[in-house]
């Protein structure tokens, strides 16, 4: 009689690791954005759900796996792999999850939301004559007086960006010195800047970012303006709530919910085509060594 075979149900090989199954999911909500059986409008709202999972994925779980490399743990998980490894892995995966998004979004959505009627433009250049005086009165009278640029130099440090917070930085030049500049995109306003059309049953927007960069000469007049980028940071959020210990649960978690703003970097987003000077900058500002994300426009 053949001897029954034995299954050694802790080797890593019957497991696969948490968070590259997590990607996995966010993998299938975006499969909604590109299934044209569900509506055009659902499919782009599907887009926004994997950007928005994709964020609270790194502030917590990725921020997770940060806290055991800077603490030496080694230990693998059942999958059989260490932090760095799950790091690793992740940040293939995540640009993969990235590309196949924005090309969803660019390739596939935009046309058909331009065929609808809806169009979207992320460049000033792209807009006609009254549909760019429109969008300059909309940046004097609502969006200009909202502003707070800042410069980087010897007596002004490095600015705190808020967690999440959409950003626009730019390299400046006076008197031969090249100086870093940021502007926070204001939360307050849509970032979706309605436009004039020509016919009644059309709609068309474009980007806060980038009527701001349209204009951010006038934020440094006494700088030329060499180049520009909006960016984004996650923050570690992973951060732990002892039950036991506090007094005021309700006011412990408001107390770490507002420290979720400040925690350490754990991923730089940046536009595709970024200007490596500048890159470099936020880079070092920020400590961040890896893990960055390049949003793509193609």
């Amino acid at each position: 009689m053949e001897k029954e075979k034995t299954i050694d149900y802790a080797n890593a090989k019957y497991y696969e690791n948490r968070e590259l199954s997590w990607l996995k999911f966010d993998h299938r909500v975006l499969a909604e954005a590109r299934d044209k059986s569900i509506p055009l409008l659902e499919r782009t709202k599907f887009v926004s759900i994997t950007s928005s999972n994709l964020d609270e994925f790194f502030m917590v779980r990725v921020a997770s796996l940060k806290d055991m490399v800077h603490a030496k743990y080694k230990k693998t998980d059942i999958a059989g792999l260490t932090a760095t490894q799950q790091l690793e892995k992740i940040n293939r995966a995540t640009r993969q999850l990235v590309e196949l998004q924005y090309s969803t979004y660019n390739r596939s959505l935009l046309p058909q939301l331009r065929a609808q009627g809806i169009y979207v433009y992320d460049r000033m250049s792209e807009l006609s004559e009254a549909q760019r005086r429109s969008a300059e009165q909309y940046f004097e009278e609502i969006v200009y007086p909202v502003l707070t640029p800042m410069a980087v130099d010897a007596s002004r440090p490095f600015p705190l960006i808020r967690n999440k917070t959409l950003n626009i930085g730019a390299l400046i030049r006076k008197e031969e010195e090249n100086v870093f500049a940021t502007v926070q995109v204001p939360s307050v306003l849509p970032r979706l800047v309605p436009l004039p059309t020509e016919t009644e049953n059309e709609y068309a927007f474009v980007l806060l970012e980038q009527l701001i960069i349209y204009n951010i000469g006038r934020l440094f007049s006494n700088y030329q303006v060499l180049c520009t980028s909006p960016y984004r940071i996650m923050r570690n959020a992973d951060l732990p709530i002892d039950e036991d210990e506090a007094n005021d649960l309700l006011k412990e978690i408001e107390k770490q919910l507002k420290k979720r703003q400040w925690g350490e970097v754990i991923r730089l987003e940046v536009e595709y085509g970024i200007d490596k000077r500048l890159l470099a900058f936020l880079k070092d500002e920020l400590r961040i060594a890896a893990l960055i994300r390049s949003c793509s426009r193609s």
